[in-house]
C-alpha cells in the first residue's frame, strides 16, 4: 500500500473491525430488549404477583452494575417492580454487606457475591437458601430457567452442600496468552507442559536492541495477593490447599514442585517487582509489549485489542494452561461474580424474581455480548454470541473458555471441601500467597515460605474448630 505502513494497515483493519463487532453487539441489544420480554412471558409464572414492591441491590461499582442496571427498566415494565440501588468500590461493598448481614439489618435484599464470601455467608445463614425458591412453582418455572444449564464449575462452587447461596452472572476461566509475532520470531512453539513453559519463557527474556538490558521479559504473572492464577500451578502438579480431613497440603511434595514452577518463573524471566504486582501491572506489562506470555483471566482479550492502550493489536494467541504432559492441560481455575439473596431482606420473593430474570438464558445472553464470558452453557451456543467471540485470538478463545469453564474444578478458591463449607478460604489462600510472594521477592525459600504456609493454615483450622 502507499502511504501507508503494513502495520498502519493492519491496524486500522482491526479497529474498523472491531466498530463493526460493537455495532452489531448494539442492534443485538436492541432487538434482544424486545425479544427478553417476549421470552420471559413464556415462564409459566405470574411476573406481576409482587407489583408495588421495592428491592435494594448492593452492586460492585464496575462495568458488571453498569449493565446490569442498563436492563432493569426492562425488569420493572415486566414486574411492577421497583429497583433501588447502591454500588461501591470493591472493598467498601463488602465491608457495608458484611455490616448488613452481621447485624440482620437487612437494608440490602440483593447482592453482588464474590466466591471467598458465600462459604461464611452459608455457615452463618446470613444469606438465602435459593433452592428454597426452586421449589415454588409460583416463583419458579424449571424448564423455563433451566438451573443445569448453569456451567457445572461455578454453579457447584456456590452449591454448598446442597446450599444455594447465590447464582452466577458470569464466569472466567484462565488461558495462557502469547504474543503470536514474538514467538514467530523466535521460531518458539506455543507451551503444551510446564518443562516447555519455562523453557519458552528463558528464550524469550531477551535484551532485543543490545544495549546490556532486558526490555522482553519471557512471562508475566501476579505476584501480589491476590493471585487468583497462582492455584493453577499448584493443582497443575497435583498439590492442594487442604485434604477431606481439613489438614493442610501446601508443603507436600507435590505442592512444592508447583509453587516452585511459578516462583522460578517470577523470580527469573518475569519483570523486575513481579513479587508486588496485582492484575492490572500484568495486563499493563503484557499489552504494553513489556511481556511476551501470561497466564490470566481470559476475559483481557478484548482489551488487547483496544487502539488507544494496547502496542500489541492482533498479535495476541490464546492457549490452555500448559500441564504435565502434552496430552492433559493445566488446570484452568476459574472466578465468577455472583448475586445472592439477603436471608433478612423482607422482600425476598421480590428479589428472588429480579435474580431468576437477571441470570435467566436470554439476560444472560444479553450481558455475554457487554462482557464476552458468561456463566451458561446455552449462550456459547447463540449465533450472536459464536459471532461476536468467534475470531478472538485468532479463533481459538472460544475454545479455551468453553474447556476452561468445564473443566475448572469447583474447589478451586478452597470455598467448600468435601461439599462442606470452609469460611476460612479467603485466610486459607492469603497465608499462601503471601509466603509465596515472600520467596518471589528472594525472602525465603520456596520450602521454607511453603512449612510457614502450612503452619499457619495449621493454626487457622484449629482456631476454627476443624480439629484439636
Amino acid at each position: 500500500m502507499k502511504g501507508i505502513t503494513r502495520k498502519r494497515a493492519l491496524t486500522i483493519i482491526l479497529a474498523v473491525t472491531m466498530i463493526l463487532s460493537l455495532s452489531a453487539a448494539i442492534w443485538a441489544q436492541s432487538s434482544l430488549s424486545e425479544r427478553s420480554a417476549e421470552v420471559a412471558k413464556q415462564a409459566k409464572i405470574d411476573w406481576g404477583q409482587l407489583k408495588g414492591e421495592t428491592i435494594h441491590l448492593a452492586l460492585l461499582r464496575s462495568v458488571l452494575a453498569d449493565w446490569q442496571l442498563e436492563m432493569v427498566p426492562d425488569f420493572e415494565k415486566l414486574t411492577g417492580i421497583k429497583i433501588t440501588y447502591e454500588d461501591y468500590a470493591e472493598n467498601a461493598l463488602w465491608q457495608k454487606e458484611l455490616l448488613d448481614l452481621s447485624t440482620g439489618a437487612g437494608s440490602f435484599d440483593y447482592m453482588m457475591m464474590g466466591p471467598f464470601y458465600a462459604p461464611r455467608y452459608v455457615k452463618e445463614k446470613w444469606v438465602a437458601d435459593l433452592s428454597q425458591f426452586m421449589d415454588k412453582p409460583h416463583l419458579f418455572d424449571q424448564e423455563w430457567y433451566d438451573y443445569p444449564d448453569v456451567l457445572a464449575s461455578i454453579r457447584e462452587a456456590y452449591n454448598i452442600g446442597g446450599y444455594v447461596a447465590a447464582i452466577p452472572l458470569d464466569g472466567v476461566t484462565h488461558v495462557l496468552f502469547y504474543r503470536t509475532d514474538v514467538y514467530d520470531k523466535y521460531g518458539i512453539t506455543v507451551p503444551e507442559t510446564m518443562d516447555e513453559l519455562l523453557s519458552a519463557a528463558e528464550k524469550l527474556t531477551l535484551d532485543t536492541n543490545a544495549n546490556g538490558k532486558i526490555d522482553m521479559y519471557g512471562i508475566g504473572l501476579r505476584g501480589s495477593w491476590l493471585a487468583i492464577t497462582q492455584p493453577a500451578f499448584l493443582y497443575t502438579y497435583g498439590g492442594g490447599f487442604l485434604d477431606s480431613n481439613f489438614e493442610p497440603l501446601i508443603s507436600t511434595r507435590e505442592s512444592v514442585f508447583g509453587i516452585k514452577r511459578y516462583v522460578d518463573l517470577c523470580k527469573n524471566y518475569a519483570p523486575p517487582g513481579t513479587a508486588g504486582k496485582m492484575w492490572s501491572d500484568v495486563l499493563e506489562d503484557f499489552r504494553g509489549g513489556l511481556t511476551a506470555t501470561i497466564v490470566d483471566t481470559i476475559a483481557w482479550a478484548t482489551q488487547f485489542e483496544n487502539p488507544d492502550k494496547s502496542k500489541i493489536i492482533g498479535k495476541v494467541g490464546v492457549a490452555k494452561i500448559p500441564g504435565l504432559t502434552p496430552d492433559k492441560p493445566g488446570e484452568p481455575g476459574w472466578w465468577s461474580w455472583s448475586v445472592g439473596i439477603n436471608e433478612a431482606s423482607k422482600h425476598k420473593e421480590a428479589a428472588w424474581l429480579y435474580l431468576m430474570w437477571t441470570t435467566s438464558k436470554i439476560q444472560s445472553l444479553r450481558f455475554a455480548l457487554k462482557r464476552g464470558v458468561t456463566g451458561r452453557t446455552w449462550v456459547t451456543q447463540q449465533p450472536e454470541y459464536t459471532n461476536l467471540v468467534g475470531k478472538l485470538n485468532f479463533g481459538n478463545w472460544l475454545n479455551c473458555f468453553s474447556y476452561g469453564m468445564a473443566e475448572a474444578r469447583g474447589d478451586y478458591l478452597v470455598t467448600q471441601v468435601g461439599g462442606r463449607a470452609v469460611p476460612e478460604a479467603t485466610e486459607v489462600m492469603k497465608k499462601v500467597q503471601i509466603e509465596v510472594s515472600a520467596a518471589i521477592a528472594g525472602q525465603k525459600t520456596v520450602e521454607r515460605a511453603l512449612s510457614d504456609a502450612n503452619r499457619g493454615i495449621k493454626e487457622t483450622m484449629k482456631k476454627a474448630g476443624y480439629y484439636r
